[in-house]
């Protein structure tokens, strides 16, 4: 049986020892290669800093825009988190039901077209 890990990090953060205990027998089950610092991972930037560990992703995300032809796209906020919770809010501020409407009606229908959309279906998307 052949063992395969694909994009790991290891870092060594608190004690040399401590990392070469767990390196060695990694590197006897995996072929492991060492780079350095590490600055860039799975289309993610790292910026390594006293002050902390920064992550930039606006590469990624251009490139994910021209892989899929929207670089001159309108940007707007993300309508949702992914941490989220939802009732019926009960004492919230009421909105135009209609527009509401129209967006579920266009949420709805995008799904049943994933496994074989056509051009206009991602325009709708867009």
């Amino acid at each position: 049986m052949n063992n395969y890990v694909d994009d790991i990090i290891l870092g060594l953060l608190i004690n040399e020892s401590l990392y070469r205990e767990f390196s060695k027998p990694m590197h006897g089950e995996f072929k492991m290669s060492l780079m350095g610092e590490l600055t860039f991972f799975l289309g993610l930037q790292i910026k390594q800093a006293k002050e902390g560990t920064f992550i930039n992703k606006t590469k990624y995300v251009l490139k994910l825009f021209k892989k899929f032809d929207i670089q001159d796209c309108k940007s707007i906020s993300t309508p949702m988190t992914s941490i989220l919770f939802i009732d019926k809010d009960k004492h919230g501020i009421a909105v135009n039901f209609k527009r509401y409407q129209e967006i579920m009606f266009g949420v709805s229908m995008c799904p049943r077209y994933q496994a074989c959309p056509k051009e206009s279906h991602l325009k709708i998307v867009k």
